[in-house]
Order: C-alpha cells, then sequence, then structure tokens
C-alpha cells in the first residue's frame, strides 16, 4: 500500500502493539534509536510504503535523509518491521517498554540489506548483476529501481552499453521455482512473457529479458480490444486462467482469462488505496493509546550489529 504525501494510515492491533509506533507521527522515534546505534542521525522521515497483515506483522518503508558521522544529510530508504514473533531475523532489533511492562520489539534495516530478499544488493551492484546476466549484457550496466516492496519483492531495471533492456527480480528464495514455472506455462498457452534468462533459488534472483510493447497494465487502462494480437485455443485460455493462481473456468479467450485474473488484482488495489486515501485507522483490535507518545522516546536498540 501506498502513502500520500499529506495523508497516513494508523494501524492500531492488539497483538502488534508497537504496529502504533511505526505508523503514527512518532515513528522518528524508532529509527532514530537504530541509527545511533550505528553512527547515524536521522534528519527527517516520511513514511511512503506499508504492507499490514492484521494479526500476523507489518512493514513500513520510510524515505529518510540521514546524516553520518560530519558528513551533509543523504537520502536513505530505511524500513521498520515487527511481527507477532517479534523483529524479523536479520533486522537491527530496537524495543521499548511501556508502563504496563509490556515490551515492544521493532526490527529495522536499511537499503537494500532487506532480510527476506536476500539477492537485493547483487541485483543493485553493477558488476554482480552483470554477473548475473552470464553474458547476456555488453559493457557495464545502467541500473534504476523500478519498484521496492519489503520483505516481498524488488524490481531493478538494467540497460548494457547497447541500450538493452533487461529486468533483474529479487523475491523470496521460496518464490522463485513458483514464478519461473509460471512464465513458463504462459510461454507455452502463447501468452506473450518476458524470457527468463538466469534464476538462482538460493539468493532468490531472477533475470528477464525486456518484453516490447505495453504492459498488461497499460492495455487493460486503454481498454484495448486485442490485447494479445494473435488469436489463442480456448485450451491455451484455461491454461493462462490456472497459470495465473486462480480457479479454472470456461473462457473464450485468452484476453478474456488474463482481464478476469487482472480485474480481480486492481479491484483489491482499489479498495486498499480508498482506505489509504481517507486517513482513516486500520484497527484489527482497538486498545488505549494514551501513553503512546510519550513511549515512543524510550525505544533503545538491544543490539549493535546489524547486517548493514
Amino acid at each position: 500500500m501506498r502513502l500520500a504525501h499529506h495523508r497516513g494510515v494508523f494501524v492500531v492491533d492488539a497483538v502488534l502493539p508497537a504496529a502504533a509506533h511505526l505508523t503514527g507521527r512518532h515513528s522518528k522515534h524508532v529509527l532514530s534509536a537504530a541509527l545511533d546505534a550505528v553512527g547515524g542521525t536521522l534528519e527527517s522521515s516520511r513514511p511512503c510504503h506499508l504492507h499490514y497483515r492484521p494479526g500476523h506483522h507489518i512493514v513500513v518503508r520510510f524515505d529518510s535523509r540521514v546524516r553520518w558521522a560530519e558528513q551533509p544529510p543523504v537520502v536513505e530508504t530505511l524500513v521498520a518491521a515487527t511481527t507477532v514473533n517479534g523483529p524479523p531475523p536479520g533486522t537491527l532489533p530496537v524495543e521499548a517498554t511501556t508502563d504496563d511492562g509490556e515490551t515492544l520489539e521493532v526490527g529495522v534495516w536499511r537499503w537494500p540489506f532487506d532480510p527476506v530478499l536476500t539477492g537485493l544488493g547483487d541485483a543493485v551492484t553493477p558488476s554482480a548483476a552483470a554477473s548475473f546476466l552470464d553474458g547476456a549484457s555488453r559493457g557495464r550496466l545502467r541500473l534504476s529501481v523500478v519498484a521496492y516492496r519489503p520483505t516481498q519483492r524488488a524490481v531493478v531495471r538494467a540497460v548494457d552499453d547497447d541500450d538493452t533492456v533487461f529486468y533483474l527480480k529479487a523475491v523470496r528464495p521460496k518464490d522463485v521455482a513458483g514464478l519461473v514455472d509460471r512464465h513458463r506455462r504462459m510461454f507455452e498457452a502463447g501468452v506473450p512473457v518476458p524470457e527468463v534468462l538466469n534464476h538462482d533459488a538460493e539468493r532468490g534472483l531472477i533475470a528477464m529479458a525486456a518484453l516490447r510493447g505495453l504492459t498488461i497494465r497499460e492495455r487493460m487502462k486503454r481498454r484495448h480490444s486485442a490485447a494479445f494480437p494473435v488469436p489463442i485455443s480456448t485450451r491455451s485460455s484455461t491454461a493462462v486462467w490456472r497459470a495465473s493462481g486462480c480457479r479454472a473456468r470456461a473462457v473464450r479467450s485468452t484476453e478474456q482469462a488474463v482481464h478476469c485474473a487482472m480485474r480481480r488484482c486492481l479491484r483489491r488495489c482499489s479498495r486498499a488505496s480508498e482506505r489509504a486515501s481517507t486517513g482513516s485507522p486500520i484497527t484489527s483490535s482497538p486498545q488505549p493509546i494514551e501513553a503512546m507518545i510519550e513511549l515512543g522516546r524510550r525505544f533503545t536498540v538491544t543490539s549493535t550489529k546489524p547486517s548493514w
């Protein structure tokens, strides 16, 4: 969920009591505690992305400005998260104690050291990215980040000296095999999908060739009458529907199959966006929060050995 500049989402969750400190205006205290432990000073921060599963976990990404030692402030992407089991493994843990003795635990990390997307560092390093492309690129790569959803996925656009475009996708290692298989099945069904050039299930990395033309999203938004230029059999259409992860059903064309799957996805995104734009709390279980403002200043680092 992307958060607007002028609006916010305030999460109150009895199972995740630290959530209010990650989505409220006092989230800066959580980030400051982590940065202070590693020699940084938080100049400013703004939440820009939220991933929330009620009663299970919450992850918030921040656009931040950080001063390291005596250097001028630089732009940094910081992420803070908490789960029902405490800070995510591989993060810098910080904690605070409430007046009634309850301990709030949060994990913080800095881009690109995502504790789940273990291959992200290679994807944003030109030499490592070129090595992963395994000879497909020429010269030095120019990299730009297309998308980053902490702990879920990241997409990096790579352009070589011949202006050939590639995409590197960092995902959870356990998701690599399924993603590659879905690409294969859609290709066999006749759907134009990017060619998978390389993949590594241990690092959670996938390299793909760029696919020319409009994306499915662009075609959906423009309501193209022919989302796919070639006719495809009903049997292939059913394969596309299954490849999309939805239940198989009778469809007349591959265009209809993809359209139905995308429409479901867009409806979910639209509902989430509407909830975010209202600025209303997303509440799974109400709880008193009178002391939260003062509590925000009590977060302390419990370990000084972050992975970043």
